[in-house]
């Protein structure tokens, strides 16, 4: 019944994009006269059917798949380090980009949708794998669980902290980073976002709050 589901969504989202003005990009791109995610369109219900359906129909084989040794450890391995994979995939992306620019071009030539393009796909997508390695050799130990000294700071900061990452990040979202004046940047944005984390990451004021509870 899911691949039902998913099937008639499937239609559905080639009708609106065949026979409606939505482009074929679900993720909006500057050539397109109107955006699918800004603000979010209808195609994208149809969209998430076809996916949803599509991957709660394989469920059960992917538990079963799961249930192998190798499978599962490649799994866990994989979510010890999934935000540093989230956070950093766009940045190997755009370093393989630019790699492939300098060395004349080379793939970014071809024809969206093209047949060339899709068999250059696989290499794309293992070339990325291969860029992002050192990102996450580099920075996937931050999000380990480590130990901290000392006592936890007040709860004040805590809170503090989140409100203003939340409105820096508010304001990035709503403005992007790019801005005026000297540097060229959201400055209010990037500010409170690195403030707020500053607050509640750092040790400032831990070690003098330590030193008046021992006193």
């Amino acid at each position: 019944m899911l691949l039902v589901y998913a099937g008639f969504a499937f239609v559905a989202l080639l009708l609106l994009v065949h026979m409606a003005p939505y482009p074929v990009s679900m993720i909006g791109i500057p050539e397109d006269p109107i955006s699918n995610t800004t603000p979010p369109k209808a195609i994208l219900i149809a969209l998430a059917i076809v996916q949803g359906g599509l991957l709660l129909a394989l469920e059960a084989p992917a538990r079963r798949w799961l249930a192998g040794r190798v499978a599962w450890t490649a799994t866990v391995a994989i979510n010890a380090n999934i935000m540093t994979l989230f956070i950093w995939h766009l940045t190997a992306t755009t370093l393989l980009v630019f790699a492939a620019y300098l060395a004349g071009g080379i793939g970014l030539r071809l024809e969206p949708g093209s047949a060339e393009w899709w068999w250059a796909r696989l290499p794309w997508v293992i070339a990325n794998a291969i860029a992002l390695v050192p990102l996450v050799v580099a920075f996937g130990h931050f999000e380990r669980p480590r130990a901290t000294e000392g006592p936890p700071a007040p709860a004040w900061r805590y809170v503090a902290g989140a409100l203003m990452t939340c409105a820096g990040l508010a304001l990035l979202a709503a403005h992007g980073v790019g801005g005026y004046g000297r540097f060229g940047l959201n400055v209010w944005g990037l500010g409170l976002a690195l403030a707020g984390i500053v607050l509640v990451a750092s040790k400032i004021g831990r070690f003098a709050e330590s030193n008046v509870s021992l006193r």
